[in-house]
């Protein structure tokens, strides 16, 4: 499985300190794999369906489940998601996800080494 070798690398080599998923899918497989591999990285998952993620986006292995709704979060729940894990952030995800310094495009780039060799 070379492809898990790669992904396994490229979190090394970028030293990341968390993913965080636009897309319910992404809550299928990357916090599956972070488990597996005993990877330091929190999974942070933004479901845009605003009353239903579903079924196949539920996986305790998340570390948070945003969703735009109350009644998206109980959907969730509903559906075998920890109420712990689910927390209601309406567009825009800024305030409840920004708890850093703010940086330009190339500083942040420079940070993360993209781009820069």
């Amino acid at each position: 499985m070379a492809w898990v070798s790669l992904f396994l690398l490229g979190i090394e080599k970028k030293n990341l300190i968390f993913f965080f998923v636009p897309i319910f899918l992404g809550g299928v497989v990357l916090p599956t794999l972070v488990k597996k591999y005993h990877l330091p990285v929190p999974v942070y998952i933004y479901a845009a369906d605003a009353f239903n993620n579903p079924i196949s986006g539920t996986n305790r292995n998340i570390d948070i489940l945003y969703v735009p709704t109350i009644l998206g979060r109980e959907n969730c729940i509903r559906n075998g998601q920890l109420p712990l894990q689910v927390r209601v952030c309406p567009f825009p995800l800024k305030a409840d996800l920004q708890k850093f310094t703010p940086m330009d495009k190339y500083a942040g780039k420079n940070e993360i080494r993209i781009g820069t060799g």
